[in-house]
């Protein structure tokens, strides 16, 4: 999968979980939090970019097993216009962790600003 968002621009978008085994939504229920990071590399100690349940740019919908997501212009216009890396990550309240595979996100640079 690759994403497009664009620097200093907000970045909404909707996740979709399913089950690979057989495609239905994916469970949430008691799920602690849902992450999701942005690094250079993927080795990279620090994320450039850092989003969570707990920290408020993430939500759930439990029964639709969707992920929203709004991350703020003004966290966008940090990051430098090239490719990131990323996952999401759900941990759940008996401690097992489920993570989608590592996607693309490209941060073009923005043209119009104030």
């Amino acid at each position: 999968m690759r994403v497009s968002a664009k620097r200093g621009d907000t970045w909404s978008a909707e996740f979709v979980w399913t089950n690979e085994s057989d495609g239905t939504v994916y469970d949430f229920t008691d799920y602690l939090d849902v992450r999701l990071q942005l690094r250079v590399a993927a080795d990279d100690e620090e994320p450039v970019l850092a989003a969570a349940v707990s920290t408020g740019e993430l939500t759930v919908d439990l029964e639709l097993g969707k992920v929203s997501m709004e991350i703020p212009a003004a966290s966008m216009a940090e990051l430098d216009p090239i490719s990131y890396v990323c996952d999401m990550e759900v941990e759940f309240q008996n401690g097992v962790i489920v993570s989608t595979e590592t996607f693309k996100v490209s941060v073009p640079a923005d043209i119009t600003r104030a």
